[in-house]
């Protein structure tokens, strides 16, 4: 009674909650920093995400443990038309002696004392830790609840402190699991700790097309899964997918999602093997075949459907690739063009979403910086006996998972 309720607030509408835990989560090679980087970016120049309106820009802090500033980051950043001045790459703490140990559970506290000196306007709304598993340190053993669990505490408590929204990139395990969110690499804990979880992964119909799912939403509903793409001109988000979710992009199809686009390539195949059909046509046809707008779709894709006007003012053709053939290297192209004029004369909402044009920053370099230490004190836990960090004096002798239940 004596706990008044509160709106949860949002860095990125019902995807990233501030003042809480987030996870991203893809197998190597899906880009899972360069999406970390590109919100941090709109963060700092106020630009829109995918589902959002502008925001006030922000400070935001990167901890990296895998990818170089200078060669990897930067570039990165500039590329998405950060503002780099506020952009920040915490190294980790600054000992006694002077040097600089990692950012891991034992610098949140310096991090909290770091923050408590800024003004409101200065403190750094996005804690973007790439991955989670190097910052808990060797020392925890991720396979086990209890341990993870310690190990998030204080940055848990530190986010909700300070309204920071705390973004861990986390790799995927590389044995089966049951489903997309038990894929996420350690114990149950860290995706029962969390409140959001985004997953990222390529189309198993696809290999060239990645996306983003939202598989965990513990504060809003699930978000539409969003495409995105990263070649030679850097990153770009290409618009919502809704043919594919968090199960799908983690490999996890039954024999009958696997039966239905079968048939439906098997379908395509058909139809189009006497030549070029209007794409109206081909959706009639499938409605007549039982098939859907998305499936003719993935077919399309599966088979590398060529897509061509019919002159300036004719309509769109579909028609089946030919090998060798200059035409069939720009299908790419022709596709995200036809369906971006069909969708936006269909008023449907599958269009190509870009990040929109906010100008080239101002560059400036990025600061690193440590923060000072404070030793912290490592003891059994008084009612568990698990091994738990208290920092400073009149810390709670509980471990985390003893605290809750008290």
């Amino acid at each position: 009674a004596d706990v008044s309720p509160r709106e949860v607030e949002w860095l990125w509408p019902h995807r990233v909650p501030r003042g809480k835990l987030s996870v991203l989560a893809g197998d190597p090679g899906v880009g899972k920093t360069f999406l970390a980087t590109a919100v941090a970016a709109a963060v700092s120049t106020g630009s829109a995400l995918p589902g959002c309106a502008p925001q006030p820009p922000a400070h935001v802090l990167l901890v990296s443990f895998e990818d170089d500033v200078e060669d990897t980051l930067r570039p990165r950043a500039e590329a998405l038309d950060a503002d780099l001045e506020r952009l920040h790459v915490l190294d980790g703490v600054r000992g006694e002696d002077g040097r600089v140990e990692p950012f891991g559970p034992r610098a949140v506290v310096a991090l909290d004392a770091w923050l408590k000196g800024r003004e409101q306007a200065d403190r750094p709304v996005l804690l973007v830790i790439d991955p989670w598993s190097a910052f808990v340190g060797a020392g925890i053993d991720l396979y086990r609840e209890n341990e993870v669990r310690g190990a998030l505490e204080d940055l848990r408590a530190l986010a909700a402190r300070w309204h920071v929204a705390v973004l861990l990139i986390a790799h995927l395990r590389k044995s089966a699991a049951h489903s997309a969110l038990a894929r996420l690499s350690g114990s149950g804990a860290l995706g029962a700790l969390v409140r959001s979880v985004l997953f990222a992964g390529r189309d198993p119909d696809d290999e060239s097309v990645c996306a983003l799912a939202h598989i965990k939403y513990n504060l809003a509903g699930r978000q539409p899964t969003l495409g995105y793409c990263i070649d030679g001109a850097g990153f770009a988000w290409t618009g919502e997918r809704p043919d594919l979710d968090g199960e799908r992009l983690a490999g996890h199809d039954d024999a009958d999602d696997r039966a239905d686009r079968d048939a439906a390539v098997v379908w395509l195949t058909a139809l189009l093997s006497r030549g070029a059909v209007k794409s109206s046509d081909v959706y009639r046809a499938a409605d007549g075949a039982g098939l859907s707008k998305d499936q003719a779709k993935r077919a399309k894709r599966k088979l590398g459907v060529l897509a061509s006007k019919d002159g300036m003012e004719g309509p769109w053709l579909w028609s089946l690739p030919k090998e060798n053939t200059e035409e069939n290297t720009e299908e790419n192209t022709e596709e995200n063009t036809e369906e971006s004029t069909e969708e936006s004369s269909e008023g449907s909402t599958e269009g190509s979403e870009g990040s929109g044009d906010t100008g080239v920053a101002p560059f400036a370099p990025f600061a690193p910086f440590a923060l000072p230490s404070e030793a912290a004190q490592i003891g059994p836990c008084v009612q568990c006996t698990a091994t738990t960090r208290r920092y400073g004096e009149g810390a709670n002798p509980l471990c985390p998972s003893c605290r809750e239940v008290t």
